[in-house]
């Protein structure tokens, strides 16, 4: 009989996933010997036997646990060594790290059966887990993935909980967040002024005092939840006082599908999403008159939806029966808060009661945010963190140094580039506040030190005020390359469909704010080029914003601008003194922004003239507009005479006013503002195509969260035999902006070389 030594090269997401006693188990099946050990790139087999039976297991290998994510094998034949047994080694460390840290898990179905099995003996224990789920990337300190590089290494495993550990049957062999009540983690419940509610079952004590009224700091996986009941507008009243957080909708917690269908109206694909181990909150449409309280989300047809996803969830949301506001624990604009003493501190004032574990949490790691888009039959992400950080997104070429992106100001997220791959942070926040500015730099230390990175080159926003810009020129020794924001979208969206290097596409970036070239707020573009440059075609008419940065919280001065371009007086004292500063350039920027002129219809037609959140003008408007329905688009122009091209969209504004003086109704206006910018895109789109022969349009930016807009744009540019491209995996927003950088300062830093 013919014995063969073949050596397995696996990386991927293949540590903390059961991923050694997969292999394991499977040299036991086919009769083989060797070993195998986690590396920082990956894990390494090394087996011998007939090879028939090593054929068979190279076969098998391809088919890994649920959890598990094979990114490349690779196989090579070697002497046999003549191995007696197969072993599961300790892990094994060395240069070159590829991230092999998988994201958090959600509660598997085996441990939900034992979490409720009385007779098991982690019956409602809040921190069971196994290798299949539970904690990974927030408790992780350093790689490779070992129970003695998590913040898990304080507690030390009873007999009971280290047998398991030990044993490569169990399916809790090398579950480094293994323990049980006896060893491990611990519940308390505090008041807000941290007196300890004495409590039999913490968890029983906090769904009395949910159901009361009270507002509960939950301490979870990532951080601090606040809680409430979601079906009492007093009690969501007093929450949002608190927070300081007036009008921005909140995510409600359900216990199942069924009981989220009695508030939501949830498609089979949204449901999939809901469901996934990710478990995200998921964007999804409300149903009319149901229990939760309206002012979950003012003003909007949509709600965010999650379903439990932690072990205390379950147990909490088992007792309460009801849905619960589960939002961010933290001060409006601030990161999530993971630290107890730090959630005292910042909290007291809106939690009443503090239900915290004694787990450290390494990294903090706010819910992703999906919604499920039934014209393009895909997920589109809102915000990429729990459950998919830290996964990478493949490029497909090869990055030969490493690149540092270190994103935008809003909604930061920065990247790390290492071969194939761009990993990309969690979810991070607004970095004008100071706390979120100190976790963008403590979180870019670790990835560094997580992928044993040293990037040759940090890549950053043209703006120069840009917390991320003024902290990429402070880095010393390092190459510094600045990208153009809107560039960096288009990027991104070409590198999230794979698109090969040397792909050319025309660019439609709409979004809120972005530093242009010409010193001007830029949103409103449409592009030729690639990853390595672009040509600024056409762009929407500018305007201003009277104010500046006030405009952008009070749109009806960017309303009133426009309507000053088109000759129509103010009507107010308040409107003609901002409409004289305007006159005279006193504050008051230049910007072709696709967001501001979404933001000035909203005022327009009466339906956001103030904001208190993000986006909140278009998010009203659209939710307005799904509500009416059209064929007929309003007039617009493209003036292609000059260069680069200008979208005059005065005709569109004199056509609504038009419409609103007749009583047409504000939701058919609304709509046909929707399908008229579609076809905006649409008709600059495929004239570009034209002239540059190409079919490809990339859609990316902010704007193009608007599911309607989307869309509607999606079918017109279909119509007119073009493949429109939109993001997969990378937000649209500026969350996907940090991957566009990597791109473009690599390939222009390699272009230039060459």
């Amino acid at each position: 009989m013919s014995i063969v030594r073949k050596h397995f090269s696996v990386t991927g997401t293949v540590q903390g996933v059961g991923f050694r006693p997969f292999v394991y188990r499977l040299a036991q099946k086919y009769g083989l010997f060797g070993l195998v050990y986690n590396t920082t790139q990956g894990v390494e087999i090394d087996i011998e036997g007939p090879i028939r039976e090593i054929r068979a297991f190279g076969q098998a290998l391809q088919t890994p646990p649920p959890s598990a994510h094979i990114e490349n094998i690779i196989a090579r034949l070697l002497p046999p060594k003549k191995y007696r047994v197969f072993r599961i080694m300790e892990s094994a460390r060395g240069a070159n790290t590829t991230l092999a840290i998988p994201p958090d898990l959600d509660v598997c179905k085996d441990c939900a059966r034992e979490l409720f099995d009385k007779n098991d003996r982690r019956f409602r224990y809040p921190f069971i887990n196994c290798t299949n789920c539970g904690p990974r990337f927030t408790i992780v300190e350093s790689a490779p993935y070992d129970r003695a590089r998590t913040t898990m290494r304080r507690f030390r495993m009873c007999k009971a909980c280290a047998k398991e550990y030990k044993d490569p049957t169990n399916r809790r062999f090398h579950a480094e967040p293994n323990a049980c009540p006896v060893c491990g983690p611990q519940l308390t419940l505090l008041s807000a002024h941290g007196t300890k509610i004495s409590a039999r079952d913490p968890v029983v004590k906090t769904a009395a005092l949910v159901r009361k009224g009270h507002i509960i700091a939950i301490l979870g996986v990532g951080g601090f939840h606040l809680v409430c009941r979601a079906d009492s507008a007093q009690t969501v009243a007093k929450l949002r006082v608190r927070k300081h957080r007036p009008h921005k909708p909140l995510a409600v917690m359900a216990c199942d599908i069924a009981h989220a269908k009695k508030f939501a109206r949830i498609s089979s694909d949204e449901a999939r999403l809901l469901q996934s181990s990710q478990k995200p909150i998921v964007i999804v449409s409300k149903r009319k008159n149901s229990i939760l309280a309206g002012t979950i989300a003012p003003q909007n047809n949509k709600i965010g939806v999650m379903l439990p996803y932690t072990p205390l969830h379950h147990l909490l949301m088992q007792e309460l029966n009801m849905p619960i506001v589960a939002t961010s624990g933290n001060r409006s604009g601030d990161p999530i808060i993971c630290d107890t003493n730090d959630g005292f501190r910042k909290l007291s004032g809106i939690a009443d009661y503090f239900l915290v574990h004694d787990r450290p949490i390494s990294n903090r790691c706010d819910d992703s945010v999906l919604s499920w888009h039934s014209v393009l039959k895909r997920e589109i992400f809102m915000r990429r963190s729990r459950g998919f950080v830290p996964l990478s997104v493949r490029s497909p070429f090869s990055f030969q140094k490493s690149v540092l992106a270190t994103g935008g100001q809003m909604k930061s997220v920065f990247a790390v580039t290492q071969g194939t791959n761009a990993v990309m942070s969690q979810h991070i926040g607004e970095l004008e506040h100071a706390d979120t500015a100190e976790f963008f730099e403590k979180n870019a230390e670790l990835f560094e030190k997580l992928l044993d990175a040293k990037p040759a080159i940090i890549a950053h926003d043209m703006h120069s005020d840009y917390f991320t810009t003024r902290w990429a020129l402070k880095q010393k020794n390092i190459q510094k390359v600045a990208v153009q924001h809107h560039h960096a979208h288009f990027a991104s969206c070409l590198l999230d469909n794979k698109m090969p290097r040397n792909t050319k596409a025309v660019g439609v970036v709409w979004d809120g704010t972005g530093y242009g070239t010409d010193s001007t707020v830029w949103g409103g573009e449409f592009f030729y080029g690639d990853y390595g440059g672009v040509e600024r075609i056409a762009h929407l008419r500018p305007f201003t914003l009277p104010g500046g940065e006030v405009a952008i919280r009070e749109p009806w001065r960017i309303a009133a601008g426009i309507l000053d371009d088109m000759g129509i007086a103010p009507k107010s004292d308040l409107e003609r003194s901002v409409v004289a500063a305007k006159r005279k350039h006193i504050n008051a920027p230049l910007c072709s922004s696709a967001g501001r002129l979404f933001d000035a219809v909203s005022a327009l037609l009466g339906v956001c003239t103030r904001t208190t959140y993000e986006a909140q003008a278009a998010i009203e408007l659209e939710s307005l507009a799904t509500r009416g329905t059209s064929t007929r688009t309003y007039p617009f122009a493209i003036d292609t005479i000059n260069t680069p091209w200008q979208i005059d969209f005065h005709p569109i504004i004199a056509a609504i006013r038009a419409d609103l003086r007749r009583g047409i109704k504000k939701e058919t206006i609304a709509y046909r503002f929707h399908l008229t910018m579609a076809e905006v895109i649409a008709q600059t789109a495929s004239r570009i195509a034209r002239r540059q022969k190409t079919s490809i349009v990339a859609l990316s930016g902010g704007v193009f969260q608007n599911s309607l807009l989307l869309g509607l744009a999606w079918r017109k540019l279909e119509a007119r035999k073009l493949v429109p491209l939109f993001h997969q995996q990378v937000p649209s927003n500026d969350g996907g902006l940090a991957v566009g950088q990597a791109v473009i300062s690599y390939v222009s830093r390699s272009t230039r070389k060459n």
